[in-house]
């Protein structure tokens, strides 16, 4: 086991006892000010060395020039059983308990040492008593049953959260910790009742309660068994509405709108709240994609409602399911009615943005969009939306070919201030720009400067590919003209012509080149994004052949089965390529999105 688990634990047991407290990353002090904790941070770069031995002679050395210090057995301990020196930490603990023989944090610690040493009867018995002494703490019970499931003693930790809860009296005790601790062992209907017992007694979780009740269902062999444990909590306790938005949730997620809707329109009822409900059932129905329940429950709310007080987000909820479902031309009139009249400038700012990206999107009316954009500008303050907007303005001057014009809004945005996605996209955009005009110096830096920034952003794989391309052809005068092509290839795909930048990227200069490699998997997503579904197979298996262990293979893997994925007749080929990212890369960037898709290869049709 890693030291930093045990320093962990040693640190939660040593601050609940009051002792003093080891940082096993010291903080950079004078020496003259703390000379031992100088040492000690040599005592620790050994202990990460694995050098135990090393590490325990050390701490010898400083016990005979220091004295017992507490920091000084701290990380005895922790050097002991990075050791497998079990013995050593029993007599070591045993010397502290001597001098406080009712402490319980001690008498978990030498539970844990006995357990190590295969004495389960007496690490149980040592850890009882921990209990018996400390039963009025509540952390005891904490340290106690954390110090079990490290083990993976979780039925015996479960014991003692349920009796701290019956020693405490507090029927609602500990269960966030039970609660996963049942989650561990899949017994989803017991973590669900404690979950649920944690959001009557905080309504405030009820964003967390319902995100964890969802994955239940997703991954429950027998989701009905879920939803009686939500219905059985209800039968307990009819007048808590949080239930009912529960399950509710739970119906949205297993596509029973019709009952979902009773939910909400019962916790309506209760509240009286003039149809208030509808709007945050259409609201959790856009948010799973069921976008006909959504507009169906805006239109029912426009019909109850008496002071319409939600009307405007109503009708932004639906003018965005219109959307959503290609119904262009009745969301275009949805949004133009709103960014006109709204009285909420929230939502006027939303449906102007919105607006002008439809006109940009899907009617390729560039000229529309930015006087959408415009007028909406003219009135708003807000630093988010209005970076949105200047980014999917340059992004029209950039498919109009006004690069001077798109360059300075890109500017605009990067000197807001403003950290957000929008400040990602235009540095990326502005790497393009410089990549077009050949100045391929500046490109890299300013590709360098976006990985730096934003290392888990939406652009940092493409911006690395970038810097790769650029790095890899260097000063080379050979290599100018590839550069000049990857350049123009890129210009392709960002106007929208992903098939032109297929084509350049497939040409036989590029095969032999130093950029051979991202050549051949940009040409596959360009023929992928540009529907060339057979060009785009051929590219991505043409990858996996010459770069088996490529820069970019768990991507290629993910574009082939994706593209599998479009046709229930290749569903098989889809899992294997899904499969084969999981198996080579089990913790890679794109593992959890082939995860997904592996799910919905497994139950076609499930919403959310």
């Amino acid at each position: 086991m890693k030291s930093s688990v045990f320093t962990i634990f040693i640190i939660l047991i040593l601050a609940a006892s009051g002792q003093a407290q080891v940082q096993i990353t010291p903080s950079i002090t004078t020496p003259a000010l703390d000379p031992l904790g100088n040492e000690l941070g040599i005592v620790n770069n050994l202990l990460q060395m694995g050098e135990i031995t090393r590490a325990i002679a050390y701490l010898d050395r400083l016990l005979a020039t220091y004295g017992n210090d507490s920091r000084i057995r701290a990380f005895y301990k922790v050097a002991y059983k990075e050791g497998k020196l079990y013995s050593n930490l029993e007599k070591l603990l045993k010397t502290d308990l001597s001098n406080d023989p009712q402490n319980p944090y001690i008498l978990t610690e030498l539970g844990e040492a006995k357990f190590l040493q295969n004495d389960e009867t007496a690490a149980d018995s040592l850890w009882n008593l921990a209990i018996k002494f400390g039963h009025t703490d509540e952390n005891v019970y904490r340290v106690v049953a954390d110090n079990m499931m490290q083990y993976g003693l979780y039925p015996l930790a479960v014991e003692i959260y349920l009796k701290g809860r019956q020693n405490l009296g507090k029927p609602a005790l500990f269960s966030i910790e039970l609660g996963n601790l049942f989650e561990t062992e899949r017994d989803y209907p017991k973590a669900i009742d404690e979950f649920l017992t944690q959001l009557l007694e905080e309504p405030s979780q009820l964003g967390f309660v319902t995100t964890k009740i969802r994955g239940y269902i997703e991954d429950s062999e027998d989701p009905q068994q879920i939803v009686d444990v939500v219905l059985a909590k209800m039968k307990e306790n009819p007048n808590r509405l949080e239930l009912y938005e529960v399950l509710g949730d739970l119906y949205i997620k297993q596509n029973q709108m019709d009952k979902a809707l009773e939910c909400y329109k019962t916790i309506g009822t209760k509240q009286n709240d003039d149809g208030g409900a509808l709007i945050k059932f259409a609201m959790r129905s856009y948010d799973s994609k069921a976008y006909t329940a959504a507009i169906g429950a805006v239109d029912e709310y426009l019909k109850v409602t008496k002071k319409g007080t939600a009307k405007e987000i109503g009708f932004l909820i639906k003018a965005k399911s219109l959307a959503a479902m290609g119904q262009i031309d009745p969301a275009i009139s949805e949004f133009g009615l709103l960014a006109s009249d709204a009285a909420d400038n929230r939502i006027k700012d939303e449906a102007g943005f919105q607006l002008g990206l439809l006109y940009a999107q899907y009617k390729n009316n560039c000229d529309s969009a930015l006087i959408a954009w415009g007028k909406m500008q003219k009135n708003t303050s807000e630093p988010t939306i209005q970076n949105r907007t200047w980014i999917e303005m340059a992004v029209c001057d950039l498919k109009t070919s006004n690069l001077a014009a798109c360059e300075t809004l890109l500017k605009q945005v990067t000197s807001s201030g403003t950290a957000d996605s929008s400040m990602e996209k235009a540095y990326f955009l502005l790497g393009e720009l410089a990549l077009y005009k050949e100045n391929f110096t500046d490109a890299g830096d300013i590709f360098k400067k976006l990985v730096k920034q934003f290392p888990q952003g939406d652009y940092t794989n493409d911006a690395l590919i970038r810097f790769d391309v650029i790095s890899l052809c260097g000063d080379k005068d050979s290599n100018k003209k590839l550069l000049s092509l990857f350049g123009q290839a890129m210009k392709a795909q960002d106007m929208g012509r992903p098939l032109e930048a297929a084509a350049i990227l497939s040409d036989s200069i590029m095969g032999g080149s130093d950029i051979a490699e991202q050549a051949a998997f940009y040409a596959a997503t360009a023929y992928a994004s540009g529907g060339s579904h057979e060009n785009a197979i051929k590219a991505f298996s043409g990858y996996i052949e010459k770069f088996p262990d490529g820069l970019y293979i768990d991507r290629t893997y993910l574009g082939l089965g994706d593209l599998y994925m479009q046709d229930a007749a290749t569903y098989s080929s889809a899992k294997t390529a899904y499969d084969k990212i999981l198996e080579a890369f089990p913790n890679g960037p794109v593992t959890e999105i082939a995860r997904q898709r592996l799910v919905q290869l497994s139950a076609p049709g499930k919403i959310g």
